[in-house]
């Protein structure tokens, strides 16, 4: 028999803590709120326990096999006696925790929010019930939203291979000829290696003088560029000609299959956290592909590399085939990332359907939509799961 409480009497909500003692390896899962984040030297939560996204990523839960440290962006559940844990991460994901999270700027989800929502809570029995059946039925999700990740990621390194293969031999395999470059040792004969400061004109990018939530209030027409995407839009512009952006963060560019290079027209404003570059000799769109596979470790200044500096980008040796074949790159590089979008874009819609198909089969559970005495999933589970 089931009996309608509120989550506060069935389970234990706390918050988690700043973690001061972190780990390159070893040690005990440290967890945000999305997941580990790294490893911790202590824990402070025990195994069985759900995390849940208190901030950042609002609303998502995670379930602890083994003892870990919950981070302050964290709510830690842990069940009580009347509560299988299994159970309660389900029901904890059936209950839609995000669309509970506060409406401001920054969405905040809070203990005492989660622990009044109502659910029927059925017998242990039932729970371990529900819980086997849930295993079992979203396993299969779950491995298939691994393949179509694991596709993704591995079209997102074709991009940076398929670039420097056709740097090192154009499109018709050319004549070659050797470079000193240890990213680049060869190009076609009839290249150039320029360097970069021969090719642009540094321009200087402004942070726009409003806070993110004027500027949230504000919705202008022109674009605001990071050093990697448009953040926000803006009243006004800096720029109206065709641009190249290079973000000068380290974590970034230290990462070679990362796209940190951008071709952008149009009037604009760019904040002062890229390298905003006016070409001159090459075309942009060109140089944004040579910029999205270069080592840009050989550039990167300071003890930890946390970025580049304007001087050292100034040094980068960029290939600079013959004009006519500036176009015809281009041309290809844009049918191939055309493609390869496409592609792309139908991994993440399969994807998204998986997980709204996981998440109807679990609130379904939970909330009593289908037989939980047996757990068949009759009709409920009907077109929801594959």
């Amino acid at each position: 028999m089931s009996r309608e409480v509120s989550l506060r009497w069935v389970l234990n909500l706390r918050s988690g803590t700043s973690c001061e003692e972190r780990m390159d390896e070893g040690g005990f899962p440290l967890m945000g709120a999305s997941g580990e984040i790294g490893r911790a030297a202590r824990c402070n939560t025990e195994a069985g326990s759900a995390i849940i996204g208190r901030v950042g990523t609002v609303g998502a839960v995670s379930l602890t096999r083994t003892n870990c440290w919950a981070s302050d962006n964290t709510i830690v559940a842990t069940a009580g006696p009347t509560l299988d844990p299994d159970y309660m991460y389900y029901l904890l994901v059936g209950a839609q925790l995000s669309e509970l999270a506060s409406k401001t700027a920054q969405p905040l989800l809070t203990a005492g929010t989660i622990g009044a929502q109502r659910f029927s809570i059925p017998s242990l029995a039932d729970q371990h019930r529900v819980a086997a059946f849930l295993s079992a039925r979203t396993a299969s999700l779950n491995a298939l939203m691994r393949k179509r990740k694991a596709q993704l990621e591995l079209l997102r390194l074709k991009r940076f291979s398929m670039g420097r293969e056709v740097l090192l031999r154009g499109l018709r395999g050319a004549n070659i000829k050797k470079t000193d470059l240890a990213w680049l040792p060869e190009i076609p004969a009839d290249w150039k290696l320029v360097p970069l400061r021969y090719l642009t004109v540094c321009l200087d990018g402004k942070r726009v003088p409003l806070s993110s939530s004027e500027r949230s209030e504000r919705h202008g027409p022109y674009p605001y560029y990071g050093a990697s995407r448009i953040v926000d839009h803006v009243d006004d512009y800096l720029f109206d000609e065709p641009l190249v952006l290079l973000g000068e963060d380290g974590a970034q560019l230290g990462n070679p299959n990362l796209e940190v290079a951008f071709y952008i027209e149009g009037k604009v404003w760019v904040n002062n956290h890229a390298h905003v570059l006016r070409p001159t000799g090459i075309d942009g769109r060109f140089l944004a592909e040579v910029l999205n596979v270069f080592d840009r470790n050989l550039y990167m200044s300071g003890s930890t590399r946390e970025k580049i500096t304007q001087d050292e980008m100034n040094r980068i040796l960029v290939p600079v085939p013959p004009v006519s074949q500036q176009e015809e790159l281009v041309r290809w590089f844009l049918t191939a990332h055309s493609e390869r979008g496409k592609l792309e874009d139908a991994l993440r819609r399969q994807m998204h359907l998986l997980s709204e198909r996981r998440q109807a089969l679990i609130t379904a559970a939970v909330t009593g939509q289908f037989d939980v005495s047996t757990a068949s999933g009759r009709n409920v589970t009907e077109g929801v799961t594959v």
